[in-house]
């Protein structure tokens, strides 16, 4: 009975320790960069791509828990010229970090303009970036002519 008793104890006193340090992170990028941040015994730390952890000491007890950053969707951009009025240009959105699969990459054909692509990698995160497509000015011609007076003649 007595073993019982202290089992039982012991469960009580890990229920109330659990209960007492229970914490909860949602897995998202908390800084640009990277920060510290130290409020009594609770430490956390981060850098962006890197693994979040934080640790909670409590007399000789240390809980240390963590998870890894989502790595940033870096987009790359190219297109070619347009060479003549009303011409088309082929753009080119390809991307890299997060996580594979990606939707909105590709090649495009616009015309001029100003255009946002968004990426977004399998985990729903996603990342944009503009672009303006710039052409030639129209060309125009005009011409002035004289009358032909006579067979023969010229204009001038």
């Amino acid at each position: 009975m007595k073993k019982i008793n202290i089992l039982f104890l012991i469960f009580v006193f890990l229920i109330s320790l659990r209960e007492s340090f229970s914490q909860s992170f949602s897995p998202k990028v908390i800084a640009s960069s990277g920060n510290q941040v130290n409020v009594g015994g609770l430490s956390v730390s981060s850098t962006l791509g890197e693994t979040f952890t934080s640790t909670l000491t409590s007399g000789n007890l240390m809980l240390t828990q963590g998870f890894q950053q989502p790595i940033v969707i870096s987009l790359s951009i190219s297109a070619t010229p347009i060479n003549c009025y009303g011409g088309l240009s082929t753009v080119i959105v390809s991307a890299s970090g997060g996580v594979a699969p990606y939707s909105g990459t590709g090649t495009f054909q616009v015309s001029a303009g100003t255009y946002n692509y968004i990426v977004t990698d399998a985990n729903g995160y996603s990342n944009s970036s503009n672009i303006t497509i710039t052409q030639p000015v129209a060309v125009s011609a005009s011409s002035t002519s004289t009358a032909i007076l006579c067979n023969g003649g010229a204009s001038r």
